[in-house]
């Protein structure tokens, strides 16, 4: 019997990288998740304010996952905000 195993239901990251590989990228900076739209767009908390971000297109079939609360690594392409991944809130 096989059986299918989701990593995101154990608190994994999501990180995408070039290679579509998982892995946490350095220099992404962590935000909690405030809210996630079914337009893509996120709303993160940034210390002194919200801002708002979007999700990186590689990862829209995984932030499903995600929800408010958990935190989303955030890297800055040309001066726009991405989500590249999360973590899941390990109190769920």
């Amino acid at each position: 019997m096989t059986t299918s195993i989701n990593q995101f239901e154990d608190n994994f990251c999501g990180i995408l990288t070039h290679s579509g590989e998982v892995k946490i990228a350095k220099g992404d900076v962590e935000q909690e998740i405030l809210y996630i739209d079914d337009e893509g767009i996120v709303l993160v908390d940034g210390g002194k304010k919200a801002y708002q971000t979007a999700i990186h297109s590689k990862l829209l079939p995984l932030i499903q996952y995600a929800t408010a609360g958990d935190t989303g690594f955030i890297k800055f392409i040309r001066g726009e905000a991405y989500i590249v991944g999360f973590r899941k809130n390990r109190s769920d």
